[in-house]
């Protein structure tokens, strides 16, 4: 399930990094797929695709080193995100070396991977909901 970008205010609408094309986030059986085009023309030296609980502080969930797209035709990436956090909503941005930041795009990641039941949310600080794989 793809969540448009929605953090600091922005909307799906918001302008994307001007190198980027067919930026998504797709959930798979208990991980993330993130995948991202470099349009034509375009060029960065590294790619880190980073990942947030609340949209704003991110760290590094893959690195890419060295000289990525091409001046002469689009180059497509995808990486996955083999332990994300259960039950939680994610935020991905990919950053292309000193070029920038793509924008944020989250994704709501409703699978239990780890255990055969989870409490949710947690830490709990009120009602929770059981849920049992």
């Amino acid at each position: 399930m793809i969540i448009g970008a929605q953090w600091a205010g922005l909307s799906a609408s918001a302008q994307e990094h001007p190198f980027l094309a067919g930026y998504e986030l797709t959930e798979l059986e208990g991980r993330v797929r993130i995948s991202w085009t470099i349009v034509g023309g375009s060029t960065c030296n590294g790619q880190d695709v980073e990942r947030s609980l609340n949209g704003i502080s991110f760290a590094s969930v893959y690195t890419l080193e060295g000289i990525c797209g091409s001046v002469s035709e689009p180059v497509s990436y995808a990486c996955v995100d083999v332990a994300p956090p259960e039950l939680s909503e994610l935020y991905y941005r990919v950053k292309l070396g000193l070029d920038g930041y793509s924008s944020v795009k989250s994704i709501a990641f409703d699978q239990i991977t780890t255990s055969d039941q989870r409490f949710y949310p947690s830490p709990t600080t009120g009602a929770a909901t059981l849920v049992l794989r």
